[in-house]
């Protein structure tokens, strides 16, 4: 294997850019989960608990391309979350958005 096995937390190994979590107040309208695939040795990105068809080798990278296909959800006024797999299957929320939020700002 040219990238080696994946070791418990290895995916946690490298410095990726600080997430705060997200608050969320558990009504979504989607949910993004971004999810390790050990066969294929991606990070899968699923929607709703289907595939999306994207994945990415790092688990960074993957974490973006949910966001950025949330944030696609965001403009037709959808609220979105968006979580990460972690080791032991739970689920830890990486960032979350309300289009209450986007809607309710006043127009300067």
């Amino acid at each position: 294997m040219a990238f080696g096995a994946k070791r418990s937390g290895s995916s946690f190994q490298s410095k990726p850019r600080p997430r705060a979590l997200a608050p969320s107040n558990g009504r979504h309208d989607h949910e993004y989960h971004v999810a390790w695939d050990e066969a294929a040795k991606l990070w899968n990105i699923e929607r709703d608990g289907d595939p999306t068809g994207l994945s990415a080798r790092q688990q960074g990278a993957a974490v973006d391309l949910a966001i950025h296909e949330a944030q696609q959800d965001l403009t037709k006024r959808l609220d979105v979350i968006v979580c990460v797999q972690q080791d032991d299957g739970t689920l830890t929320t990486v960032w979350a958005a309300s289009c209450a939020a986007v809607n309710d700002r006043v127009p300067v």
